[in-house]
């Protein structure tokens, strides 16, 4: 007691002449000697100029530091009680600072570590200072004592809740079938380093969790046993857990178990559109059976989707040389099925289509030969003798006389290609309603949008811009969102947009179609984006930008038609006002290989009009006029080849729909007409303020 007084008038003295702070800290770790200290302090202060501020936390329980709360409240003093949330992420920097002197990255690492906690901050930071990237060995020391504390049952409950990361409901608790469950969820919370929020049990803090993880008996049998408590609870509709439980499993070394819940993620991601997620998946699941065929196929067809051609082709590869001659043929005809939608390479297709129809055994089921023949009747008319389309189309109906949604349209489809490759555009819209709605109940995007794009681009050559834009944003609702089918839908918009004069709306989207595709960590997909909006920037009269964009795309060996590159680009330097470059890129165009999808035979007369162009920039106003003549007298003369033909060729060596459209002679004339008469007026304006007699008048 004598103790006591003295620490009273102490308190006392130092509030004698001023407000004194006084604060008692963790008060629910306090001996009881302490604990009466501050009861018998703290009966005293209601006529003390004295604040006394008490820490504590909610657990372990202390019934004396409840007491004395209590006790105080009833003695007079005021009481108020306050809920500390964390610390704003500036102010722990600060208090991260205040201990070593880290970098910057070293600093963010520590406050998102300590989430809003000060003492973890601290830690944190003098670990990192320390140049461990463990947790604290002080949280580490702490959570040791407070597991070994606890019974068989409750540190089985505390690890398990460690190993979650996250909080475990009662069902997942119940699952682990401990056997005091009651009594180890007490202990638990009792301990100090688990909370109850919201119906689950959990780490107060993810670092604690982390250092309890750093603490596990037995981490295998902690892991499997967890992994099967979580699908257990689960049940049937757990599907959006396989990837969880499968990771626990992983963990517990488990690969036998883990395999078959990475392919039940797998096959989840993929039907909620998240092909990144599932690619991940499926690649889990050949870790774990890399033998298995199955599982590669899956992976290779995600990769696909993805735009990522060359991951594609080593996973098909891999998987199709583990298999039997005769699952070659199901894997054949589904190759051919990607590279005719997703993939859009029409001559590959259709080099798949055949193998698969080699390898075909006589007792091959009818709904997987129907399928070969119709991939081989739509490649054969985009890619090969559309005569033989009818009768492979007669071959299909015979094998499927009653087709569901999906063969139904597939075949309407097929339909489609033979109007476009017969030029008979004005005929194609009823077709792809009847083919794309059939699709789209089918619920498949990737064939329902390429209906709709090579109807919207099919149209667009017949002169029919409006229902042509109408199509191409239905190719885009079609595709759902998946970005490797929907880049070409954009640019498809992109460029009706341009060609409807509607210059803001086009360079909007064409900026979307860039933003996609460089989401997609594909070059090359992120070249042809570039090369798109090159050619929207160029109508649009953004010059400069447009020359940037088509040079990027041209280093990048984008999958376009090189000469007509360089000659977009020349046009775009020559009227940003550098003829000299524009000069050079005309002389690399002449230099570039030419196949059918270059149209070759419109290079010249496009030629001859930048020729005009970059002698306009000079200010050779005579020589531009006599090239852009020599333009148009070559667009009158010209027969191009038929138009469906042109069509498909484009398809063929440029691997999509002619989005950016194809040569138009009447359009080009055109346009030649219309610089030429500008060119007209300003000589004749020029002539007009000459002096008579001038040595330099035209």
């Amino acid at each position: 007691m004598r103790i006591f007084d003295a620490a009273l008038r102490l308190v006392e003295w130092a509030a004698a002449g001023r407000p004194v702070l006084l604060v008692a800290e963790d008060v629910h770790r306090a001996d009881r000697a302490s604990l009466q200290l501050t009861t018998h302090i703290g009966r005293r202060l209601a006529g003390l100029p004295v604040m006394l501020v008490l820490t504590r936390r909610d657990r372990p329980v202390r019934a004396e530091a409840d007491a004395l709360v209590a006790d105080l409240a009833g003695r007079g003093v005021e009481v108020s009680e306050v809920q500390l949330g964390p610390l704003a992420d500036g102010e722990l920097a600060a208090v991260v600072c205040s201990v070593a002197p880290l970098a910057e990255d070293d600093v963010r690492r520590a406050v998102d570590a300590a989430e809003g906690n000060p003492l973890l901050a601290v830690e944190s930071a003098r670990a990192l200072a320390a140049g461990s990237s463990a947790p604290p060995l002080s949280l580490r020391a702490v959570v040791r004592a407070a597991l070994g504390a606890l019974s068989p049952g409750g540190r089985e409950l505390a690890e398990a809740i460690a190993a979650a990361g996250r909080g475990l409901t009662a069902d997942e608790i119940a699952a682990l079938e401990l056997a005091d469950r009651t009594e180890a969820e007490r202990q638990v919370l009792d301990c100090g380093l688990v909370r109850r929020e919201r119906g689950s049990l959990r780490f107060r803090h993810a670092l604690l969790a982390e250092a309890a993880r750093a603490e596990l008996l037995d981490p295998e049998r902690c892991h499997e046993r967890l992994a099967l408590a979580v699908e257990t609870a689960a049940g049937a509709t757990g599907d959006h857990l396989a990837a969880e439980v499968a990771r626990h499993l992983r963990r517990a070394g488990r690969a036998d178990l883990a395999g078959p819940r990475w392919q039940r993620a797998g096959r989840h991601a993929r039907s909620v559109g998240a092909l990144p997620e599932a690619a991940a998946f499926w690649a889990e699941a050949v870790q774990c059976a890399p033998a298995d065929p199955g599982p590669r196929l899956e992976l290779a067809e995600v990769y696909a989707w993805l735009g990522r051609r060359d991951d594609f082709e080593r996973e098909w590869r891999t998987a199709v040389d583990a298999m039997s001659v005769a699952e070659n043929a199901a894997a054949w005809c589904q190759r051919g099925r990607l590279l005719r939608g997703v993939i859009c390479h029409p001559a590959a297709s259709l080099a798949a289509y055949q193998r698969a129809h080699e390898l075909m055994p006589p007792d091959a089921p009818a709904p997987l030969r129907a399928e070969t023949l119709l991939g081989l009747a739509w490649t054969q008319a985009v890619a090969g003798d559309a005569s033989a389309v009818t009768e492979l189309l007669t071959q299909v109906e015979a094998l499927q006389p009653e087709p569901d949604d999906l063969s139904y349209g597939d075949r309407e489809h097929v339909r489609l290609f033979a109007l476009i490759r017969l030029g008979r555009f004005d005929e194609c819209v009823p077709v792809a309603e009847r083919a794309g709605t059939a699709i789209e109940r089918a619920d498949r995007p990737d064939l329902a949008y390429s209906i709709w794009v090579n109807a919207a681009c099919a149209l667009a050559c017949a002169g029919d811009l409006p229902t042509a834009l109408q199509l191409a944003d239905r190719a885009i609702a079609a595709a759902r969102g998946i970005p490797v089918i929907t880049l070409t839908g954009l640019a498809a918009r992109a460029h009706l947009l341009s060609r409807l004069g509607r210059h803001d709306d086009a360079l909007a989207t064409s900026a979307r179609q860039r933003q996609m595709a460089e989401r997609l960590d594909s070059p090359a997909l992120a070249a042809l984006a570039r090369y798109d909006a090159g050619l929207v920037a160029l109508a649009a009269g953004r010059h400069a930008e447009a020359a940037d964009l088509l040079a990027a795309a041209l280093d990048e060996h984008a999958q376009i038609s090189r000469p007509a590159a360089r000659l977009a680009r020349a046009e775009a330097l020559a009227r940003s006002g550098d003829p000299e470059a524009a000069a050079t890129e005309i002389r690399l165009a002449a230099l570039e290989p030419v196949a059918p999808g270059d149209q070759p035979w419109a290079l010249v007369p496009r030629m001859a009009r930048v020729q005009g162009l970059v002698a306009l920039a000079r200010g050779d106003r005579g020589e531009a006029r006599r090239r852009l003549a020599e333009a148009a007298a070559g667009w009158r003369r010209l027969r191009r080849p038929r138009l469906g033909q042109e069509y498909t060729t484009n398809l063929v060596d440029l691997g999509r729909a002619p989005v950016v459209g194809l040569v138009e002679p009447d359009r080009e004339l055109a346009r030649l007409i219309t610089e030429l008469a500008e060119i007209n007026a300003g000589i004749d304006t020029e002539i007009d303020t000459k002096e008579p007699g001038c040595p330099n008048s035209p």
